[in-house]
């Protein structure tokens, strides 16, 4: 796609910081860090396939967690 894998780091990042904030574990506006800092360490690359979008999609989340986690 034109984005890329950008779309599945970012859906994964808001994934994770949207279940922290309900949680109470982060405030609104550190979600929005958490997708951000997710975004910014995890470059989006074209999706030349499935297996490229699923291992965006792990790596951001494991990267949220880790940004949630030092939020704490």
């Amino acid at each position: 796609g034109a984005g890329g894998t950008g779309g599945a780091i970012l859906k994964a990042a808001s994934e994770i910081a949207g279940q922290a904030f309900l949680e109470g574990q982060l405030t609104f506006g550190s979600s929005a860090e958490v997708v951000g800092a997710s975004l910014d360490a995890r470059p989006a690359v074209p999706a030349e396939n499935l297996e490229t979008v699923l291992a965006a999609d792990a790596a951001a989340r494991r990267i949220a967690i880790s940004q949630v986690q030092s939020r704490c």
